[in-house]
């Protein structure tokens, strides 16, 4: 039997679709890094790459929302939860 039975998509497409999930896993996995070191838990980036379809947001939404919690960690070293930023305010 040839692979012609098992793929009607030629060789060329089989590449380019294997190089772009290969791509696009590579910045899941920057996104999930950037993530978790930013302090939040791991499943933050999950639900966010799940409910949010635009890979942008979710690069923007970790860099402000830690941004505020990086602010909020320098004028309350106790504050470290998210339930603690969120009571406490930017004041």
């Amino acid at each position: 039997m040839s692979a012609r039975f098992f793929s009607p998509l030629g060789n060329d497409v089989l590449k380019a679709i294997f190089l772009v999930c290969l791509a696009d896993g590579l910045v899941g996995i920057s996104y999930g890094s950037l993530a978790v070191a930013g302090g939040f838990p791991l499943w933050v980036p999950l639900m966010l790459s799940l409910l949010v379809l635009a890979g942008a947001s979710e690069f923007l939404f970790i860099a402000i929302v830690g941004g505020v919690a990086a602010r909020l960690r320098r004028r309350r070293p106790d504050c470290w939860s998210m339930r603690a930023i969120y009571r406490s305010g930017l004041r």
